[in-house]
């Protein structure tokens, strides 16, 4: 019997996740294997660079760039190593207090802070896919049909590793004085955010995203990629009595940006259908 959709802050945790998990045992071995979706073309013109299909793709979506490894690792390194496609999807800039430095003094950068993060993300696969961190990436601003701008990060010497970065503020509260966190976004206390191009960035400059939006992104990304295999965070983080030093969010045990995040991904991938496995990754 069906029953009415709950709204986006029903829709927060356990709810989104009875309606996937049936379907991620169907073909548990198959993003692990040599299963394939390379026959599928790609539309010349879409603003995306079209993806060497050499293997399976393993997309990751998460909240800060040092999400995947953190958490994802040591797959993420294994799925390089045998040589698969990948594509992880960081939707935050991740700019924390904009002090890369212990001279606590100094003012904050963000957009430095943002881009310290993002390269250091690149060197780390880099690292993992060549054993160089120094291998260079070609990096290129991407405009979305979604209407949102990305950054799209392709290394050059394993061209089927590529990284983007949706760039948003964090705490969009450092602006406007409010706390204002991507979960905000998620369960409409936030109409949109502004997004943060990192120093450095292709990104042309400040725009806003919304909800709408940034759920559009996900979804043309995983059509775009068709990935195999999808690593979110974790959307049901477990409750915890009294405060939880990192968590920034009352009552739950990871932070707040990894569930707003997972939260995120899991409705784009429940929409979308078409992944093999889905899995979650507790902070």
């Amino acid at each position: 019997m069906s029953s009415p959709a709950p709204r986006p802050s029903v829709l927060r945790r356990r709810s989104l996740l009875f309606g996937g998990i049936a379907g991620l045992a169907v073909a548990a071995a198959a993003g692990e294997t040599g299963w394939s979706l390379w026959g599928s073309s790609l539309n010349g013109a879409h603003p995306l660079p079209e993806h060497p299909r050499t293997g399976p793709v393993h997309m990751q979506i998460v909240a800060h760039p040092d999400d995947c490894l953190y958490f994802i690792n040591p797959r993420i390194a294994r799925v390089l190593a045998a040589g698969a496609g990948i594509c992880t999807v960081v939707l935050t800039a991740g700019e924390a207090d904009g002090r890369n430095t212990r001279d606590i003094a100094r003012a904050p950068d963000y957009a430095g802070y943002a881009a310290a993060r993002n390269t250091g993300l690149r060197r780390a696969y880099a690292h993992l896919a060549t054993g160089d961190s120094e291998s260079e990436w070609d990096r290129e601003a991407a405009d979305l049909d979604s209407g949102q701008q990305v950054e799209i990060c392709v290394l050059r010497d394993r061209p089927e590793v590529h990284l983007i970065f949706c760039s948003l503020w964090t705490n969009l509260g450092r602006l406007t004085g409010d706390f204002t966190r991507l979960l905000s976004l998620w369960e409409g206390g936030l109409g949109d955010s502004l997004v943060l191009p990192p120093e450095g960035s292709p990104l042309t400059g400040e725009s806003t995203v919304d909800r709408e939006t940034i759920q559009a992104t996900l979804l043309e990304l995983l059509e775009h990629y068709r990935p195999a295999v999808v690593n979110t965070l974790d959307p049901d983080p477990d409750p915890v009595v009294g405060e939880k030093l990192g968590a920034e969010q009352t009552g739950y045990s990871d932070h707040i940006d990894h569930t707003a995040a997972a939260l995120f991904a899991w409705e784009a991938v429940r929409e979308w259908g078409q992944a093999a496995v889905v899995e979650s990754w507790r902070g």
